[in-house]
């Protein structure tokens, strides 16, 4: 089911999907931290994310991923500039 979703959104050639297609889907369209979700999975820091990085977004979104992964996530997207910590420049 995953693989047909990421397949739908019709992947580039080198096996990437864009932030820009990700952000459409239902599940993240009305999600206004998207485009930071879509940035910290992806490895390239683009935003772009290849089949594995798509597996790891939306395993982290599930209901039953563990706790420590969601606040984990959590942090990573608050912590806009990187440095591993929130500080004022983050908020």
């Amino acid at each position: 089911a995953i693989h047909a979703k990421f397949h739908a959104l019709a992947p580039d050639s080198d096996g990437r999907v864009s932030c820009s297609r990700l952000e459409r889907m239902r599940e993240l369209a009305a999600n206004p931290l998207a485009s930071r979700l879509c940035a910290v999975f992806s490895s390239r820091g683009d935003g772009s994310l290849d089949f594995i990085e798509f597996v790891d977004l939306f395993g982290c979104m599930a209901k039953a991923a563990p706790l420590d992964i969601k606040l984990s996530v959590a942090f990573r997207v608050y912590d806009f500039d990187g440095d591993g910590f929130i500080g004022r420049s983050d908020v």
